[in-house]
Parts: structure tokens; C-alpha cells; sequence
């Protein structure tokens, strides 16, 4: 085994009769997408000054081979299109997880098409951050960590790729981690570092399911109970600066009725929206209105929590859950990168 890393072994069950051990070889449904990391890519990121320090791969978790994705055989292996990176949303993963929950589909059905496509998987790059454990979803906020992690991430895959540009595409929380880690440099309460701007460095960022505005379900009351809803790192939504609404009115009310802007909604989605400069070449807002996440129709207080400043592209679908807007979209999210 000796020369072997980890990813050679990963799709290997070991069968033992009498003396003899024999290796044989597991079938799994996601046999088109299999991770981890290549070796290649494992040795990059920690010899790589700025990844060496965070576990892309979550190699404590249990199948962790499917928390990440990507990288060359050798390093004589080509990179012949831009690079896309995968960014999941709150207690997902890099690929899918097979445990029947929509939350843990992962990326596996849109790499597989790019790979149907013409792709290669020195080209596609996914890894996990978190968990995976639903049952912590609520406490999960945008943490200096998870922003630090992103930024060094993209950074790694231009620098291995060598690349002048990456493609992201991006999911729920995903998108507006990946939005302040493209932004960089440190938060102004001075408490995160990020890392270096990546303005330019971005070619095409595809927001799915994003909460740009906040959720309506990150009221007052939900502020207190849950991180993920906070004040200052989570999805609070903020009131209504109009004394005649009320918290259940966030998502039926429209601008037009309101006659002033709720301005005391999260102070990192605030911040996020405060930066003016585009965040990519081009953005891709898409969007469901049945997300049960998002809301009926996209709205938080009039505005289309979804709709990343500056889009080029908006695609809204009538149907799609929180997860199957991901699920159900790679053609699209292909598309938008031709």
C-alpha cells in the first residue's frame, strides 16, 4: 500500500478467507462521481500555504469520500476549460450523501452531467464544510471559518489549475459565504481576516437559492433562538419599518406598500450588500417560488431575497423545492457557462 493515499482506498472492500486477502471492488449508485480529492490534489492543498491548515476532505466524518470532489491524476493531466467549483448550502456536502434526504444531494448530479458534457475532473472541484448534520442546521451561520476555507479554496484551484479565472456555482448559504469570500480582505468589526480579494478572479457566479435579503422566517423572535437567524452571521430578515405590518407580513408585503426600505436586517447581508463592485464577470440569480425555504414567491420585505446584486441572468421556476432548484437545474447551470 505503501504510495497509496487515502482515495485509492476508499472504493475497497477488503475480504479476507483463510490467509489470503483479496480486494474487491464496492458498487456504489454514484459510481459516475466518485471522490474524494485525487492524490494530486490532496498533496496541492497541504503543501499549499493558505489550504494546508482546513480539512477539505472532512476525513474524520463517516463516507467521507463523499465530501469532496476534484482534482488531476498527475501532474501531466490537462486543464483545457475554466474551472468550476461547487459551493453547497447549510448541511450539505460535496456529493450526494444516499441517505434519501433531499439536504444531502450534494453536487453529484450537476458534476455528472459536466462530466457527460465533456468536463473532466481536473476541471470540477467540490468540497464540504460543516457538519453534514441537519440536526445542527439552525445553528449554522456564516462563520470566519467557513469564509476563510471559500477564499483559500478558490484561490488553490487557480493556482493548481493555473487558471486566470474560475466558474462558481453556488447553493442556499453557499451563495452568500461565496459572495464574501470573493469580496475578502477583513470584516469591519475587525473580528475576520477573510483573505485577499478575488475581484476579477470569478468569471461566472451562479446564485441558487440564495437569501441575499434575509428569510422571513429569521424574525425577532427566531433571532434569539437561532444562530442561523441571527442579528449579525445569520438570515435575519430584520421588521418592518412601517408600524402597520407586522413579522407575518414579510413575505406578502411589496415595496410599493411599505413606502420606506427595511434597514436593520442582518449586518453581514448588509455588508454584503453594500459592496457596489460586480463579484463576477457575470451572475446568474435562479430561483424557485415554492422554496420552502426562501418563501412563497422569493419575497422578504418586498425585495427578492434570491436576486444577487448585479445579475445578468435571473431564471425563476414555478415548482422547484430549496433542493431540487439545485437538483434540477444542471443543464441550466451548464448552459450559463458556454
Amino acid at each position: 500500500m505503501r504510495g497509496m493515499c487515502w482515495s485509492d482506498l476508499w472504493n475497497v472492500v477488503l475480504v479476507v478467507v483463510g490467509i489470503e486477502v483479496f480486494l474487491v471492488e464496492e458498487c456504489r449508485a454514484d459510481d459516475l462521481v466518485k471522490g474524494p480529492f485525487t492524490c494530486h490534489f490532496q498533496r496541492f492543498l497541504k503543501k499549499n500555504e493558505g489550504t494546508m491548515r482546513f480539512d477539505y476532505g472532512g476525513s474524520l466524518m463517516d463516507k467521507a469520500y463523499l465530501n469532496s470532489y476534484g482534482g488531476k491524476a498527475d501532474q501531466e493531466t490537462l486543464v483545457n476549460r475554466i474551472p468550476v467549483i461547487f459551493i453547497h448550502g447549510n448541511s450539505d456536502l460535496a456529493l450526494d450523501l444516499n441517505d434519501g434526504i433531499e439536504y444531502h444531494s450534494g453536487w453529484s448530479r450537476s458534476i455528472a452531467y459536466f462530466l457527460g458534457k465533456g468536463y473532466k475532473t481536473s476541471e470540477l472541484y467540490a468540497f464540504t464544510y460543516g457538519d453534514r448534520n441537519l440536526t445542527n442546521a439552525a445553528n449554522r451561520q456564516h462563520t470566519c471559518t467557513y469564509l476563510q476555507m471559500i477564499n483559500k479554496f478558490i484561490f488553490a484551484v487557480l493556482k493548481y489549475t493555473n487558471s486566470t479565472q474560475v466558474d462558481i456555482i453556488a447553493h442556499s448559504m453557499g451563495v452568500t459565504l461565496t459572495k464574501r469570500a470573493i469580496i475578502g480582505h477583513t470584516s469591519k468589526d475587525a473580528t475576520c481576516s477573510v483573505g485577499r480579494s478575488l475581484k476579477n478572479k470569478v468569471r461566472t457566479l451562479i446564485a441558487i437559492a440564495g437569501a441575499s435579503h434575509g428569510l422571513c422566517m429569521c424574525n425577532q423572535e427566531t433571532s434569539v433562538l437561532m444562530k442561523a437567524c441571527g442579528k449579525d452571521h445569520g438570515f435575519y430578515s430584520g421588521s418592518s419599518c412601517n408600524a402597520k405590518f407586522e413579522d407575518g407580513d414579510c413575505s406578502t408585503v411589496r415595496l410599493s406598500q411599505l413606502g420606506c426600505t427595511v434597514k436593520n436586517y442582518s449586518t453581514f447581508l448588509k455588508g454584503l450588500t453594500a459592496v457596489k463592485w460586480k463579484v463576477a464577470d457575470k451572475i446568474v440569480s435562479i430561483w424557485s417560488n415554492s422554496d420552502e425555504v426562501t418563501g412563497h414567491n422569493n419575497f422578504v420585505w418586498g425585495k427578492k431575497t434570491s436576486h444577487l446584486p448585479g445579475s445578468d441572468t435571473i431564471i425563476v421556476l414555478t415548482n422547484a423545492t430549496h433542493h431540487g432548484l439545485k437538483m434540477s437545474t444542471p443543464e441550466i447551470q451548464y448552459l450559463e457557462l458556454q
